[in-house]
This record gives structure tokens, C-alpha cells and sequence, in this order.
């Protein structure tokens, strides 16, 4: 009986104990919920609910961070945190997914200044996962981040749009050596990844030193690559804070939303394209990068490149070598969102004259390009110190004299390249070439001499333009019909141009844009003659300033007439077969002299490819319908300009070509 009492007694006094405690459980809970919701709020950060267990883990939901916050605007689906058991003021575990970070102001570091690895500031764990951290106006992606603490170490992981990058961060007797490795890609911006990179440095009170090794590539300029190793040092003293390459003589600051960049003789190797290499450069100067309103904008001042040494095929055979580049001036603004680039200015110096440069790149559905540009009292001798030698190689040691003002244009449509145009005007005061080197003397083309052609002859084959050669025809003794369809068909424009004409150039340029392909030179009959006579079938840059210089010389030294009567003399017509007489002899075996209009018109049609038609129709022994309607067409053409008559015209188009009889 009294043990059934002291039953009930206990049963009643456990019952009572346990709704005290449970009472007590749910108001302290209840109480450390409402605690930790008042400083989070006290410190910006608000959240719709908060979860606890036992013993101190909590969990956010919904969490947004408010104006208090440095991280205003911030937003986060869940954060969760477990505070330490010994110490309630040390966080040991922070989670966060699913979440926005914009960082509004530069982050604290503790209350030394220092950076801390262990102790209150850092949590022995924080984790990061599907989220988005803005700085600076940048986004970058975070698909997962964590790192541990452990007495005097950090170490963890860092991954990004599937970028993998490990850290570790150790204190060393008071300094903290930090190093970062990734062998993926890392996407820096939509036009340039960062690959093999690797950071070891020392981080001290204000400064972190050390070194950096990485590969960069950007798909600007048809893509390039360079690789950067090198020291490099971050003073956090400065303010703002200065990033510098020591070796290189680089500095790197920024201010408000610019980055700024100063170099005393940066040089960094860019890997070779397979069309284009930049084997060595030398970059001082200053540039400034911002951001404002959606626009990227690039100034740059007192930029010089020294020794900038290049090679390509299209610029000439040979590695050329710029001693100087001065840009004094240049700005341009990019517009990522409309693919639109607006070169604002960019001022090219030469020793004692500019050149300056306008106009946009839009890129947005295709390109459409506009450049112009214009300078004033150019002299000819900057012109000459500029152009390294291996550019002008049979023109080495040229000089002149006078200056000239120059204006022009070039637009181009890549959906519609039939819409391509360019312009140029100039105004020469007293120019002139003195001496063209040693390998030139325009003297000689006005009186009988041997040309050396190597056009069609690696060796060079040398002709005799003059009398003592039996081949030689003058330009009174060819027919008229044959001057006619050579003018109709390689330079309509002949007797009114100097040696260039715009029109040739403007249809060339739509030709070989539409193509995508060379297929047309734009050369007047002056520029033939200048590169049959000096120069090879190269197709380079440097061969085309040469032959710009000699068909101007050409123009000024000789008559249009003697420019014709060489070119008709010493011009391909087929393998091995130099001018027109020898042409006459083996194709229709009578002289040039005698030549009808539709031998004159067939001659005038095989000027652009005279051994591939040599084959497909000599060798065959006639012409196809369609190169005979050709023909007629260019004999209307010279009917229309009075080089033949009705009659002649109305004869042999009626009848076939024939060649003699092999």
C-alpha cells in the first residue's frame, strides 16, 4: 500500500519535472530565438524565419540584409550557423546558399588591421554554395566555396562556373603565407580566360608580396595568348590600394569605379598566332579603365611601344621591327550590352606631326565598321624614319623632302560587303623623292634599257626594252583596237589618274570582301608596271608601300605613254612568253602590228591569269561560247569609247577566234 503511494508520488513529481523543463526548454528557446533575431537585426540582416536545435545550431530562412548592412541589398534562401559551446561568441559552422552578395564598400579586416586566420573573426568552417557575389559592378558565380580553419592555418576551395581553384592560408611567426592553384579555365569576362593559374605570397600588415603565373587569352583580335610570371606586390597602406608587377615596372590602382595602370617598360610573351607573332614590345604610358553606365570606357596617355618586333606573312617575309610608337592621346568607350565600340580619339604621333584616328566597331548582329582620319603637315621625311627598313627593302636608303595634309574614310558592312567605300584627299606642298637607294634609277626607264622581271621568274628574267630587241614593238606601231581592249579591260581611267585610282580600289575591296577571299588587286596599269618592273608576285604589306612609292615615282617621271608602251612590252601573256609581239607570234603567229580587234580583245582577257588560260584554251585550241560573248562585250566597250568603229565591230563579232596551228 505504501509502495503503491510513494509510486504515485514519484510518477506525479517526474510528470511535474519533465513540463517544467519542457516549459523551460521552449521559453529559453523561444527567448535565444527572439536574442539572436534582435542582434541580427541590429546588425542589418533580417530573416522571415529562424529554426534552432540543439545544442547552438541555427537556421535562417529567407534572409535579406538590410541598409545597416554592408552587404545592403543581399539576399539569401538559407543561412544556417553554429555557435561554440565554450565560447557562445565564436561562430564554429557558417552555411549559405542560394544566394546574392554585393559588396557595398571595401571589407574590414579586424580591429589591428590585420587579417586574422583563427581567433572571433573567422569561422572554423564557412561554406558557400549556388550563389552570386557583385563587386565593383561585377558578378562573379560562386557554385561552391569552403574552408577550414585549424590553429594557425586556412584551407579550402573555390569553384566557379565549373572552375575548380584551391587555397591555403598559414601564419608563419606573425606573417601569413597565402597560395592559390587552378588547373581549369578561369572565365575572367566574356573576351578573356585565365588558364594554369598559380599565386604564392607573403601577407604582412598592408601589403601582400609574392609571385603569379597564368595564362591569358582573349578572343579580341582574331585571339591571343600570353603568359604572365612574375612578382608582383599589393599595397593596401596606399589608399587607394596600389597592385604593382616590380620587374615590369607596372602599377595598378583604382579609384571609385576606374582602374588605373602606369608601366615604365612592361613586356609580357604573347604565345604566337598561326598568321601572327609579336615576338618582343616595350610598353610605357598610362591607361585608365572605368565603368559608368553600362559603358567601358579606355583612356590612354603619353603610350609608347618600343621595339616592337613582328612576324607575318602579310606584312612581309621578314621579322620587322618598329623602334617607336608614340600614342599621346587616345579614348574609346565599349557597350558590351549594344556590341557597339566608339573610338572617341586616338592620336598617332610621328616626330613632328599627328595623325588622328575616329570612328565605331558595331558587332551587335554583324559588323559595321567606320574609321577616319586626318593629319596635317605630314613631312615626308617622318614618313620615311618611321617605315622600318624591312618594309622598303628595295628602297633602302630612299629620302625626300616637302610635307602634305591627308583625310580619309573606310566603311564596311559585313552582311552587305557590296557597300564597302573608302575615300582619301590630300595636299602636297613641294614633295619629292630625292633618292630611292641604290637599287633604283628612275632615269633610265625614259630611254632604252633591260628590265629584270620577276613576276612569273623566281631567277628574274631579264628583257631588252628598245630597239636592239626584235620583240621590242613601240606604242605607234600597236594597233589601236589592242591599246583600246588592254584600257577597257585593266584601266578605264588610264590617261585621267596619277598611278591610283579610287574606283579600282573601292571594287576590289567590295570583290574580295564579298568572296572572303583575295581575288582582286584594285591595281591600275601604272602599279602593274611598277611591280613587274621592281617587285615580285608577293602579296604582303610591304610589298604594296613599295609598289605605292614607285607607281607614284613612275607617274612623275615618265609620259602616259611610255608607262603604256613598257607595260605592253614586258607584261605575261602566257608561261615563258614576255609582251606582246612575242604573244602575237605564238598565239596567232603574225606581229603585234597586225593584230585584229578580236585578237586585241582575247590578248586584253588573259591579263589577270595568262598561264591558267594559256592551258584551258590555247593548248585545247579554241574558247568556249561564253569567253567569245566576252570578247564582243569588250569590243562594244571600245566601240563606245571610239578605240574600233561599227564596222570593224560588226566583222568580228560575227566570227570565231582562231589560234594558229600547232
Amino acid at each position: 500500500m505504501n509502495f503503491s503511494k510513494n509510486r504515485k508520488y514519484y510518477f506525479v513529481s517526474a510528470f511535474l519535472a519533465l513540463a517544467i523543463l519542457i516549459f523551460f526548454s521552449f521559453f529559453s528557446k523561444s527567448l535565444l530565438i527572439k536574442s539572436v533575431d534582435k542582434i541580427l537585426r541590429s546588425r542589418g540582416v533580417e530573416a522571415s524565419r529562424i529554426a534552432f536545435r540543439f545544442p547552438l545550431f541555427f537556421t535562417l530562412k529567407d534572409v535579406k540584409f538590410t541598409e545597416a548592412n554592408r552587404f545592403e541589398g543581399g539576399y539569401a534562401e538559407e543561412i544556417s550557423f553554429a555557435l561554440s559551446l565554450p565560447d557562445p561568441g565564436k561562430i564554429k559552422f557558417l552555411s549559405v546558399e542560394d544566394f546574392r552578395i554585393p559588396f557595398a564598400s571595401r571589407m574590414k579586416t579586424g580591429e589591428s588591421g590585420d587579417i586574422s586566420v583563427s581567433g572571433r573573426n573567422i569561422p572554423d568552417e564557412i561554406r558557400l554554395k549556388n550563389g552570386i557575389i557583385e563587386f565593383s559592378g561585377r558578378e562573379i558565380i560562386v557554385d561552391s566555396f569552403s574552408v577550414k580553419t585549424q590553429e594557425d592555418s586556412l584551407t579550402g576551395y573555390f569553384s566557379s562556373s565549373g572552375s575548380f581553384c584551391t587555397i591555403n592560408l598559414r601564419d608563419s611567426s606573425g606573417v601569413y603565407l597565402l597560395s592559390a592553384r587552378s588547373k581549369d579555365t578561369i572565365k575572367i569576362s566574356e573576351y578573356m580566360n585565365l588558364s594554369g593559374f598559380s599565386l604564392k605570397a607573403e601577407i604582412t600588415s598592408g601589403s601582400i608580396k609574392g609571385s603569379v603565373r597564368g595564362n591569358f587569352s582573349t578572343s579580341f583580335f582574331g585571339g591571343i595568348e600570353t603568359t604572365l610570371e612574375d612578382k608582383i606586390e599589393i599595397d593596401f597602406s596606399a589608399s587607394p590600394a596600389v597592385f604593382s608587377l616590380p620587374n615590369r615596372g607596372v602599377r595598378v590602382s583604382t579609384s571609385e569605379d576606374c582602374l588605373m595602370i602606369s608601366a615604365d617598360s612592361f613586356f609580357s610573351p604573347i604565345k604566337p598566332h598561326e598568321k601572327f607573332e609579336i615576338i618582343s614590345y616595350s610598353v610605357s604610358g598610362n591607361l585608365r579603365f572605368c565603368i559608368k553606365e553600362g559603358l567601358f570606357l579606355v583612356d590612354a596617355d603619353s603610350l609608347k611601344v618600343s621595339n616592337l618586333r613582328v612576324h607575318s606573312r602579310f606584312i612581309c617575309r621578314d621579322t620587322v621591327t618598329f623602334s617607336s610608337l608614340n600614342i599621346p592621346l587616345a579614348r574609346l568607350s565599349i557597350s558590351f550590352d549594344d556590341s557597339l565600340v566608339e573610338i572617341d580619339t586616338f592620336v598617332f604621333a610621328l616626330d613632328n606631326s599627328d595623325v588622328s584616328i575616329n570612328g565605331f566597331v558595331d558587332y551587335s548582329d554583324s559588323v559595321r565598321l567606320r574609321i577616319s582620319f586626318c593629319g596635317e603637315k605630314i613631312s615626308v621625311e617622318d614618313i620615311i624614319n618611321f617605315v622600318p627598313d624591312e618594309l622598303l627593302p628595295n628602297l633602302s636608303g630612299i629620302s625626300g623632302r616637302g610635307d602634305f595634309d591627308v583625310s580619309g574614310y573606310f566603311y564596311y558592312v559585313s552582311c552587305f560587303p557590296e557597300s564597302t567605300d573608302f575615300g582619301i584627299g590630300s595636299v602636297f606642298r613641294g614633295v619629292s623623292i630625292d633618292h630611292f637607294g641604290p637599287k633604283i634609277d628612275m632615269d633610265t626607264f625614259s630611254r632604252p634599257f633591260v628590265a629584270t622581271v620577276r613576276i612569273g621568274s623566281s631567277k628574274g628574267e631579264k628583257i631588252a626594252l628598245g630597239i636592239h630587241n626584235p620583240n621590242f614593238v613601240p606604242i605607234e606601231n600597236l594597233p589601236q583596237s589592242l591599246i583600246g581592249a588592254v584600257l577597257v579591260c585593266e584601266d578605264g581611267s588610264f590617261f585621267s589618274h596619277r598611278g591610283f585610282s579610287l574606283f579600282h580600289i573601292r571594287r576590289a575591296m567590295r570583290e574580295n570582301l564579298s568572296a572572303g577571299r583575295y581575288i582582286s588587286g584594285g591595281s591600275t596599269i601604272t602599279m602593274q608596271l611598277a611591280r613587274n618592273l621592281f617587285l615580285s608576285d608577293e602579296r604582303s604589306l610591304s610589298r604594296k608601300l613599295e609598289e605605292a612609292v614607285l607607281t607614284w615615282q613612275l607617274e612623275k617621271h615618265l609620259s602616259k605613254k611610255r608607262i603604256l608602251e613598257i607595260y605592253l612590252n614586258i607584261i605575261e601573256f602566257g608561261p615563258g612568253i614576255r609582251g606582246v609581239q612575242e604573244a602575237s607570234k605564238e598565239y596567232f603567229g603574225t606581229d603585234a602590228s597586225n593584230l585584229d580587234p578580236l585578237q586585241s580583245a582575247y590578248f586584253a582577257s588573259i591579263i589577270p591569269n595568262p598561264r591558267r588560260y594559256y592551258q584551258i584554251q590555247f593548248e585545247r585550241g579554241s574558247i568556249s561560247p561564253y569567253w567569245h560573248q566576252k570578247l564582243v562585250r569588250i569590243m562594244e566597250l571600245e566601240l563606245a569609247r571610239n578605240y574600233i568603229d561599227s564596222t570593224a565591230f560588226d566583222s568580228f563579232s560575227a566570227i570565231d577566234l582562231e589560234f594558229i596551228d600547232r
